[in-house]
């Protein structure tokens, strides 16, 4: 887990997993609702990135949470309805990305 604090008060959460290889699984991001929308999530997304033997970073997501990871840089593929009229999404980052981010 990884905690991101504001003002000395818990902003956001981000559960990470270790796969195998270098690849780092995002388990689950989540950010107060009154503080989302400040670069938050994406502050959080580039903290994960920075660490030391990660290539890459995964997620998986439904289509509300795809245009957060498309906007902080990942390559989002769609893998089709796992649950019926549920359409998920693979969420990829390269370590490397030079995604800029809007912090």
């Amino acid at each position: 887990m990884l905690g991101t604090f504001v003002n000395g008060e818990l902003a956001g959460l981000a559960g990470i997993r270790h796969e195998p290889g270098k690849a780092v699984g995002l388990l689950h991001i989540a950010v107060q609702a009154r503080l989302r929308g400040r670069g938050i999530g994406r502050a959080m997304v580039e903290e994960l990135r920075r660490c030391r033997g990660n290539d890459m970073l995964r997620a998986e997501t439904d289509l509300d949470g795809a245009g957060f990871f498309r906007k902080s840089g990942f390559v989002v593929t769609s893998l089709g309805e796992k649950d019926p009229g549920v359409e998920r999404f693979d969420c990829v980052l390269p370590v490397s990305s030079q995604a800029e981010y809007a912090l």
